[in-house]
């Protein structure tokens, strides 16, 4: 089965889908399909892109933090929560967050801050997308986070 009809099939089984990267964000509007959130850095392969995907949301749900590359910053956690946050209140509304510096590894906190069930979509480069169910995945994030030296708490 296709990842496209994947999507499209199971989506109303996660409480929120989300997109990390901008290649797998494009992607999904590609396949006529908009995540709750996206989290992009206007970097794919290590380049900067010309142009950012595009965005159709509201403004006011356009945040931006600051990431290392390779790390998780304090900073980009506190816009991660603030943004499935503003989910709860209106899922219907995208949320997008623009990183300065890379966004690769905030897939984890993606997966262990959203308490329902989650999608998060991320590119492997020149392979495809990958596609994380958190029931499954949320304590293997967490692990992964606590190496990192990030305690979640309840």
């Amino acid at each position: 089965m296709l990842l496209q009809d994947k999507i499209f099939r199971r989506r109303n089984e996660f409480s929120l889908i989300a997109s990390v990267g901008d290649r797998t964000s494009e992607r999904l509007y590609e396949f006529g399909f908009a995540p709750d959130l996206e989290v992009v850095d206007n970097v794919e392969k290590r380049r900067r892109r010309a142009n950012q995907p595009r965005w159709l949301g509201r403004e006011d749900r356009f945040l931006r933090a600051v990431n290392p590359p390779g790390g998780i910053d304090s900073r980009a956690l506190d816009v991660i929560r603030k943004s499935l946050d503003l989910l709860k209140g209106d899922r219907g509304k995208s949320v997008r967050i623009l990183i300065d510096g890379e966004e690769d590894l905030l897939v984890l906190p993606i997966v262990v801050f959203q308490k329902g069930r989650s999608m998060v979509l991320y590119g492997q480069p020149d392979s495809g997308l990958v596609l994380v169910d958190s029931q499954i995945s949320r304590n293997v994030c967490s692990t992964y986070l606590a190496e990192l030296g990030i305690i979640i708490s309840g």
